[in-house]
């Protein structure tokens, strides 16, 4: 029995594409630009950034996902 990346050469071996490695959220977080006192985090498995402080409401969403 192949495990782990045994099973991905393999696969690879056998025309199959590579799988692709998923990119890591560092939880990036940046200055809100409309209220000026929140911060803007990435929201986990979606391409939407939002500022964190209540009643602000600013968001950001992505041309591809950020996952």
């Amino acid at each position: 029995m192949l495990h782990g990346n045994q099973l991905e050469l393999a696969f690879v071996e056998k025309g199959h594409p590579k799988a692709k490695k998923r990119k890591k959220n560092n939880n990036k977080q940046f200055p809100c630009k409309k209220c000026g006192e929140g911060r803007m985090h990435i929201i986990p498995e979606t391409n939407i950034m939002a500022c964190d402080k209540d009643g602000c409401g600013n968001y950001f969403i992505f041309d591809k996902n950020v996952i």
